[in-house]
Order: structure tokens, then C-alpha cells, then sequence
């Protein structure tokens, strides 16, 4: 063993630098390497409801929609509706519309009431940019509702409204083969 220390100084000495650095940079950091506590997450970035009419629908598993008061969330609800009333015929009160819907979705949990909402929005803006994820909504709520006849209404709807080619179109037509 003397004899391999003698000729072998270099890696030996090299060998030992490496783990007293690495246990020097383990004691120092204070940070168990199995502690989730030390981990690193990255941050989320918020939905912006703007560029994406759904987003307030779509919570992923590491942004947990904010847990509210039912009486914040009727305020919420009704400054949305007083933005109605000021401009009835715009984008903006298309995605106000959304907005109210998906609350009382989401939030509230009243299917029937978003179910009305996500109607009265596919009929005032059909072509809005936001209808592809409106029709999918409201038959989601007819299911949550235990209404298959007007879940399955609005996938027939679905494939007369979207052209073949569309990821609705083929979402519609995969949910109605299930039935």
C-alpha cells in the first residue's frame, strides 16, 4: 500500500482534494441534498386571460386557482357584469361573459348557472375566439349536471359549428363515439 502512495502521489493527492472540497461545500451550504425544503421551484407564469380567453378555467397542478370568499367571488361577478352593461357588443364583453362562467364553474361549482352563461355566450359571439373552449365548458357542466342529453347535444352542435380539421371537430366526434 506504501508503495502504491509513493508512485500514485499525484492521483492520491488529487483524490483527496476532490472529496474534502466536496465535503467542505456539503457542511458549509447547510442544505440536505434528500431535504425538499431545499429545493428549487420555478415559478409559474400567470395565465394571461387576455392572450387566452379559457386561462381562468385551466388551473394546472402547480397553480391552484386562489381560494376565495363566495361574497368576493359575487363581487368579482359583478363588476364583470357592470363591464357587460357599459359595452354589450364587444371582444371585451365576450371574455366577460367567459369570465362569469367560469367563476360560477370553477369557484361557486353552480353548473346550471355556468351552463346558462356559456349558452348565452356561443349564442351573442359565435365567432369569438374563445367558442372553441366555450362549447367544451358547457358540455362539461351538463356532465358534472348528470344531463346527457344536452352533453351530447352540444357535441352534435360542436360538429356542425368546427370544420373537420379541427382539434374540436375531432374532440366532439371522439366524445360522442364513447356514448
Amino acid at each position: 500500500m506504501l508503495t502504491i502512495l509513493k508512485e500514485q502521489w499525484q492521483l492520491v493527492s488529487a483524490f483527496v482534494l476532490v472529496v474534502g472540497i466536496a465535503a467542505f461545500w456539503g457542511l458549509t451550504s447547510g442544505e440536505k441534498e434528500d431535504d425538499p425544503s431545499s429545493l428549487v421551484v420555478a415559478p409559474q407564469p400567470a395565465a394571461d386571460p387576455e392572450a387566452d380567453p379559457g386561462a381562468e378555467m385551466v388551473q394546472g397542478p402547480f397553480k391552484p386557482a386562489p381560494v376565495e370568499k363566495e361574497d368576493d367571488t359575487e363581487t368579482i361577478i359583478a363588476r364583470y357584469q357592470r363591464a357587460i352593461q357599459d359595452d354589450p357588443d364587444s371582444e371585451e364583453a365576450a371574455l366577460n361573459l367567459r369570465r362569469i362562467a367560469n367563476l360560477n364553474y370553477t369557484r361557486l361549482q353552480n353548473y346550471a348557472e355556468a351552463a346558462k352563461i356559456y349558452e348565452e355566450l356561443i349564442r351573442r359571439f359565435p365567432d369569438w375566439k374563445g367558442t372553441d373552449r366555450t362549447f367544451a365548458a358547457l358540455a362539461s357542466c351538463y356532465e358534472r349536471r348528470g344531463d346527457s342529453a344536452n352533453e351530447r347535444y352540444t357535441y352534435e352542435r360542436m360538429l356542425k359549428h368546427f370544420a373537420e380539421d379541427t382539434i374540436e371537430y375531432k374532440y366532439a366526434k371522439e366524445k360522442l363515439a364513447q356514448r
